[in-house]
Formats: C-alpha cells, structure tokens, sequence
C-alpha cells in the first residue's frame, strides 16, 4: 500500500500551477496511490477528495490531527476524512 505526504506547510518548493488537490490527485492516480497523508493538518479540505474523484482515483485522507469534526467543520466531514493518525500513536476519536 502507498500512501503519498502531503506537507501543506512547505512553501519553499516549485508550485504546480493548479491546486494541491489537483495535483495531489494526478499524482495519486499516476502512480496507483492508495491515499496520502495530511501532515499538520486538523483536517483536509473537501476539495482533496472530490478532486481524487475527479481523477477516477480516489484517495484515503489521512489527516495528522484526527479529521474529527468541531463546530468549525462541515457535519460530513468525515465522509472523506477516511483514515487518522497522531504523533502520539492513537487518534482522537
């Protein structure tokens, strides 16, 4: 199984001239990803997972901080917030 990074945080590096989703999906069906890996993020914007679909390759999202929703989230949210994980080994659940 294949799970790409994604580091939102890294600013440094040459753009793709599309979004992250965009690219992140191309990338994910390029190479038969399984899913990727949300470094830092709390929770991954839906438009990672509507644009893996768009590519015909839909990826498990993994978001560090858990994917679970607060009163600052969509209700569905964890429609695409698929899989979790934390530094400290366990998830917020």
């Amino acid at each position: 199984r294949v799970m790409l990074p994604y580091n939102p945080w890294d600013v440094a590096t040459q753009r793709e001239g599309r979004s992250d989703a965009d690219a992140l999906a191309a990338l994910g069906a390029a190479v038969g990803a399984d899913g990727f890996n949300g470094d830092t993020m709390k929770r991954v914007p839906r438009s990672f997972w509507d644009a893996s679909l768009a590519a015909s390759a839909p990826l498990a999202i993994e978001p560090e901080g858990g994917g679970y929703p607060d009163s600052a989230a969509p209700r569905d949210e964890l429609q695409w917030n698929a899989t979790r994980w934390t530094s400290m080994g366990w998830a917020y659940l």
